[in-house]
């Protein structure tokens, strides 16, 4: 019993977190330089920025992370919704916006991601949630006006 206690603590301790999360709006100027603005309609793109904390604890090398970016009418934005754009988190099948491969070396590590323009962006407020595997790794949110 106390084995299996300890276990447990070690897989909550191991987990990755996220934290200063931060999203915003991009216009794209010439020359793929970018520009960031508060205005849905001025938004070419979305940029997700945001660090994983240092963990001794946790399995250094590749990590996916699954960003999931909910609009204001609180749908997912996302490519499809095949299971080819899906994961499980705690026996749930969710949508994600974004897949990215992080190398997690057990240190700090900054992670920024994108999602390109398919649709208009509305205004309103965005909700980013970040998992890894099973762990929720934290969310944040932004507003464009």
């Amino acid at each position: 019993q106390d084995k299996e206690a300890l276990t447990e603590k070690v897989e909550i301790a191991s987990a990755l977190k996220a934290f200063q999360i931060s999203g915003a709006g991009i216009r794209m100027k010439s020359r793929n330089k970018e520009e960031e603005t508060e205005r849905a309609r001025r938004t070419d793109k979305l940029k997700i920025c945001f660090n994983v904390a240092e963990n001794l604890l946790a399995r250094s090398g590749n990590h996916n992370l699954y960003i999931r970016i909910a609009g204001p009418d609180n749908n997912i934005l996302r490519l499809s919704d095949t299971d080819v754009h899906s994961f499980i988190h705690q026996g749930d099948t969710l949508q994600y916006s974004i897949k990215h491969q992080m190398d997690y070396k057990n240190k700090e590590t900054k992670v920024c991601v994108y999602w390109d323009k398919t649709s208009d962006f509305e205004p309103g407020s965005y909700l980013v949630s970040i998992y890894s595997e099973e762990n929720k790794l934290g969310e944040s949110q932004f507003t464009l006006k």
